[in-house]
């Protein structure tokens, strides 16, 4: 998959991207991720010009359920922020509060990948709305403890081995040729 990664710090209210990869069991979930959105979108356009949309196999998918809002080994979590982007500060502070004692990471869709390839709702945001959210957050709370001055914005904005073009007004994916 291909993403930026992000930090944003509550004691010094930065957020910048960050150059390194995340540890090994955040990607192995992005593997994982990635193949699992893959797998659903190959299966919807099959015999069709694309999609119009994935939003609803993303939520019905159970892989993808089992990798959201679950520890790793390490005690890290992803979060899913897909959905309209009305529902992210709740998802957020609900996600501080059940998961306090573990390393966050916010997984978002870029906001031009998002609508070349109709995966999720319109309505989504990606990392630079996550900024204001906990800007906002951070300005108007402090935290009870210091368990997460630290939370980490993963944005997808592509796959690795196929990329999506439009087709018509539908999206389709295809292997990326390297001749």
């Amino acid at each position: 998959m291909k993403f930026r990664l992000y930090r944003y710090c509550f004691s010094d209210s930065s957020f910048k991207q960050l150059k390194k990869n995340p540890p090994i069991s955040i990607v192995e979930k992005i593997n994982l991720l990635e193949n699992e959105i893959l797998k659903e979108f190959l299966n919807k356009q099959k015999n069709n010009p694309g999609i119009k949309s994935l939003g609803n196999e993303i939520r019905r998918n159970k892989v993808l359920n089992e990798l959201f809002n679950k520890p790793t080994y390490d005690d890290k979590v992803i979060i899913k922020l897909t959905a309209h982007y009305q529902s992210y500060l709740n998802t957020i502070v609900a996600s501080l509060n059940k998961f306090n004692n573990n390393e966050l990471y916010c997984f978002v869709f870029d906001e031009v990948f998002r609508s070349i390839s109709n995966l999720v709702d319109s309505s989504s945001k990606g990392a630079d709305y996550i900024h204001e959210i906990l800007s906002s957050l951070n300005s108007n709370f402090k935290p009870k403890n210091d368990s997460f001055d630290i939370i980490y914005v993963i944005e997808m904005f592509g796959f690795e081995e196929f990329q999506i073009i439009d087709n018509s007004g539908f999206s389709k994916i295809i292997k990326n040729s390297y001749e």
